[in-house]
């Protein structure tokens, strides 16, 4: 009898143990869950703003509102701030004490910083992996600028600009570097930036020019002389610069 005791009082208080720990163990998977969901929250609300900026819907100066971007993302505060801690810390944004948040503008220093990169990394990687570029790729890129050089549409500005980077990442993936294209696929977005805001600001090449120069290059490449590879990218990157010097002047 006294050995039946014992037992149900060890069975009852491993019922208990088991209990709690269950209890603990739903305590967690809810935590968890949590967390997971405002990661999640964040990062919807990361990409949606960082997506805003590089287009220029949200100008360059411009002030960010924290309730605004709540109601259009539909999510609390604390994931509309850890989003902008983070593009903060990418420098697309700028906080401000008891000022708020600010669209990080586009400096004149920062442009030629940009593309002193550009001019080293790009000739030299394209005549370097001339014989890896596809150049069938590159007559279809050719064959897609064209088209948009004739288009009449809004939205050839911003289909324009995406074609042009796609275009040189292109080029430089074909070193099969993963250091270089990760830098460069970093690098890059910035510059979208600045050429969205240069064809905004109705200072950016033509479709037309875009398309000649982007030819010439792709031309230089079939042909395979590292040289004149070099020099059609300096040309092209050294418009595209000037451009985006006047367009910075007029923001200032």
């Amino acid at each position: 009898m006294q050995l039946d005791s014992i037992y149900l009082l060890k069975t009852g208080f491993l019922f208990d143990i088991i209990k709690k720990s269950i209890k603990g163990y739903a305590y967690i998977i809810l935590v968890y869950q949590r967390k997971e969901d405002m990661n999640n929250f964040k990062d919807k609300a990361y990409q949606y703003i960082k997506e805003k900026i590089l287009s220029c819907e949200y100008m360059p100066g411009q002030k960010l509102s924290e309730s605004m971007l709540t109601e259009i993302i539909g999510t609390g505060r604390t994931p509309i701030r850890e989003a902008l801690l983070k593009l903060a810390q990418e420098d697309f944004v700028y906080i401000k004490p008891r000022a708020g948040t600010f669209v990080k503008p586009i400096a004149i220093e920062s442009i030629n910083e940009l593309y002193q990169l550009r001019k080293i990394i790009e000739p030299t990687t394209a005549a370097m992996c001339k014989e890896q570029i596809d150049t069938r790729v590159l007559l279809d890129f050719c064959d897609r600028f064209q088209e948009l050089s004739v288009s009449e549409e809004p939205s050839s500005i911003y289909l324009c600009n995406t074609l042009d980077f796609e275009f040189h990442k292109y080029i430089i993936s074909c070193s099969n570097n993963t250091r270089l294209i990760d830098f460069f696929t970093s690098m890059i977005e910035d510059a979208y930036r600045i050429s969205i805001y240069n064809a905004l600001s109705m200072k950016s090449n033509s479709a037309e020019n875009t398309y000649k120069e982007h030819y010439s290059i792709t031309q230089a490449i079939i042909v395979g002389d590292s040289d004149l590879i070099r020099k059609r990218y300096l040309e092209h990157l050294s418009q595209s610069q000037l451009a985006s010097i006047e367009a910075a002047r007029l923001s200032i």
